[in-house]
């Protein structure tokens, strides 16, 4: 068995080509933005659909975040 078979080398050439498309000049012409919505999910769901979202109740949470919170820097500057 040879270890560079010709369907090798046609999945070599596939994935040359995802790559190549990948980093054409589309990706150019896409805004990125640097900003995203933050989604208070604390007070946007209702304690049944939080547990069911995050498996741990809201109050759980809560309690949780003040045990970690001293241990957490924050870099950003807002």
């Amino acid at each position: 068995m040879e270890i560079f078979s010709s369907d090798s080398n046609i999945d070599l050439e596939v994935l040359a080509q995802l790559s190549d498309w990948d980093s054409s000049d589309s990706e150019s012409e896409r805004t990125v933005s640097s900003t995203f919505l933050r989604i208070n999910f604390m007070g946007s769901l209702i304690d049944a659909e939080f547990t069911f979202r995050f498996r741990m109740n809201k109050a759980s949470v809560e309690s949780v975040l003040n045990e970690i919170m001293p241990f957490i820097k924050v870099k950003s500057r807002r």
